[in-house]
C-alpha cells in the first residue's frame, strides 16, 4: 500500500487517526495484517524525520491500545495468518486527544462513544459493557462464578480468557452440571492460575499476551496475592495493574462481599473502597430476602442508572426473570386480584391483611393500589383523590352476590314472612349467619356478605 504525497503534510498524530479510521472501516477480520502493514511500511514511507515516524506509531500504538509485547507478537506471526484475533478486538477509536485544557463548550460538542452492552442470560439491559472494567461481588456460594460462566457461555461473538483459582476438576464439574457441549466453549480459554503455580506477575503477563476480547479473573484476593485487602493502597495497586494488562478490554474480576449487608452497592465489596473505585462498573449479587430460589443483582457505574435484575434458579441453572422492581409489581397486583376477586369493598389495611407472606411494604401497596385504580382494574370509594381519607378499593365491574337485609330481624316470623319452611329453631337465620367479610368482628346478616353497619356504609343507606 503506497501513500499519496498530500498526505505528507499532515502532522503524524492526524495522519495516524485516519489510517486507523480507514483500518477499522475496510478490514473484515484481518485487521492486525492492515495494521502492521501501516506500521512497518507505511509510516516510513510517509515520514522521513524518525521523530515523526516514532510520533504517528506512538498514536496507532494508542488508538489500538497496542503494548509492544503485543505487536511484537503481532508482527512476528502476521506472515503465516497464525494469529487468532476476533473482528470484535478492533477497539472504538478514542476521541481523546492531546487537548490539555478544555472549555465546557469544547466538551459538549466533543463527539461521545456510545456504550454497547454485552448481553447477561439474554436480557437487554446493560449489566457488563464492552472495554468497561467491572468488579461483581458476592458472599461465598451466591453464584456469582456460575452467573459469570452462564453468561461468558454465550458470548460467542467474543474471545473470552477465563483466568480462575478453581482447578480444573472443578471446573469440569461445573461444565458438565451446566450439560455444556464442546462447541459452545470453543470461544472461551481457561487458565487455572492457582493450579498452574502462576505469580501475579506471570498472570499479568499471560493477560497482555493474549488475543481476546474479555478477560475474566475469579477471583482478585487469591490470583493477585493480597495480603490485607483493608489496605487501599496495597488494592489500588492491584487493581491498576490489572486494568494496564487489560489495554481497554472488557474486564471482569470477582470478588467476595461483606458479610454484614449493606444497603449501598459500593460498600458491599469486602475490603477497601479501592476495589468499587477502580472500576467502572460495580455489581453486587446477593440472595432475595423472600426467596431461597432467587438472586438479586444489583449494581453502580461512572455515568448512568443500572436498574436491579431479579435472577432465578431453574433446573440447576440461572434465568432472568426481569427488572426487579417490574417483577415485584407484577407479582403483588396478581396477588392483590385474587385477593379482590370477590368483589368486596376492603380498606389497604385489610387488603394487606388479607395477603400472605411476604407482606409488601405499605409504600409499594398502596403504589399498586394506585396504580391498579388508574389502569381501570380497581375502584376506589371515595374515588376522586381526599387529603386524609380513607379508601376502599374493590375489584372493577364486580359487586356482591347478594343486598344486605337492613331492618330489624327481630319481628320476622314464619306467619308473616310466609317462608316458614326456611325457619329452624329458635333462630330463624342461624343456618344462615357468617362473618362479616368487611369488618370480620360481627355475624353477617341473612343472604348478605356484610353486618348491618357494614352494609349501610356499602350501599350508602
Amino acid at each position: 500500500m503506497s501513500i499519496s504525497t498530500s498526505r505528507n503534510g499532515l502532522a503524524p498524530r492526524i495522519w495516524a487517526r485516519e489510517q486507523a479510521r480507514r483500518i477499522r472501516q475496510d478490514s473484515t477480520g484481518d485487521w492486525w495484517r492492515e495494521l502492521v502493514g501501516v506500521i512497518e511500511n507505511d509510516v516510513p514511507a510517509a515520514f522521513h524525520d524518525p521523530l515523526q515516524q516514532w510520533e504517528a506509531r506512538a498514536e496507532l500504538f494508542r488508538l489500538f491500545r497496542l503494548t509492544e509485547r503485543a505487536y511484537d507478537q503481532m508482527r512476528r506471526r502476521v506472515d503465516g495468518a497464525k494469529l487468532d484475533l476476533s473482528p470484535m478486538y478492533v477497539p472504538v477509536l478514542s476521541q481523546v486527544t492531546k487537548q490539555i485544557r478544555w472549555t465546557v463548550a469544547d466538551v459538549l460538542s466533543a463527539e461521545q462513544e456510545e456504550d454497547q452492552h454485552l448481553p447477561l442470560l439474554g436480557t437487554t439491559v446493560g449489566y457488563f459493557f464492552r472495554g468497561r472494567s467491572h468488579l461483581l461481588s458476592a458472599k461465598p456460594k451466591t453464584g456469582k462464578t456460575e452467573l459469570v460462566w452462564q453468561t461468558a457461555l454465550h458470548w460467542r461473538d467474543e474471545k473470552v480468557l477465563f483466568i480462575t483459582e478453581e482447578p480444573i476438576g472443578e471446573i469440569q464439574a461445573r461444565l458438565r452440571r451446566l450439560r455444556v457441549e464442546p462447541e459452545e466453549g470453543e470461544h472461551v480459554t481457561i487458565i487455572p492460575a492457582l493450579q498452574a503455580g502462576l505469580t501475579p506477575e506471570q498472570i499479568l503477563r499471560e493477560m497482555e499476551d493474549a488475543s481476546c476480547t474479555v478477560l475474566v479473573l475469579d477471583t482478585i484476593r487469591f490470583l493477585m496475592r493480597i495480603e490485607d485487602e483493608t489496605d487501599n493502597a496495597e488494592v489500588a495497586q492491584a487493581m491498576s495493574s490489572l486494568l494496564r494488562a487489560a489495554g481497554g478490554r472488557t474486564l471482569l474480576i470477582l470478588h467476595h462481599a461483606r458479610q454484614e449487608t449493606s444497603g449501598d452497592v459500593v460498600d458491599q465489596p469486602a475490603g477497601g473502597l479501592a476495589f468499587s473505585g477502580g472500576v467502572d462498573v460495580s455489581l453486587v449479587l446477593s440472595h432475595h430476602q423472600h426467596s431461597e430460589s432467587r438472586l438479586l443483582l444489583r449494581g453502580v457505574r461512572r455515568n448512568g442508572r443500572i436498574e436491579p435484575l431479579l435472577l432465578e434458579w431453574r433446573d440447576g441453572r440461572l434465568v432472568a426473570e426481569g427488572e426487579a422492581d417490574a417483577v415485584s409489581f407484577a407479582e403483588l397486583a396478581e396477588r392483590i386480584r385474587d385477593v379482590m376477586a370477590d368483589g368486596v369493598w376492603r380498606r389497604k389495611s385489610e387488603i394487606l391483611q388479607a395477603l400472605a407472606e411476604p407482606k409488601p411494604s405499605d409504600t409499594h401497596l398502596r403504589q399498586v393500589l394506585t396504580a391498579l385504580v388508574e389502569q381501570g382494574e380497581l375502584e376506589r370509594d371515595p374515588a376522586e383523590e381526599r387529603k386524609g381519607a380513607t379508601y376502599r378499593y374493590r375489584l372493577a365491574g364486580t359487586k356482591p352476590v347478594t343486598k344486605a337485609y337492613y331492618g330489624d330481624k327481630s319481628g320476622l316470623t314464619a306467619s308473616n314472612t310466609g317462608t316458614a319452611d326456611l325457619f329452624s329453631g329458635d333462630d330463624p337465620f342461624a343456618d344462615m349467619r357468617g362473618r362479616c367479610q368487611r369488618c370480620n368482628v360481627r355475624d353477617s346478616m341473612t343472604g348478605s356478605l356484610y353486618c348491618a353497619p357494614c352494609a349501610r356504609e356499602v350501599y350508602h343507606e
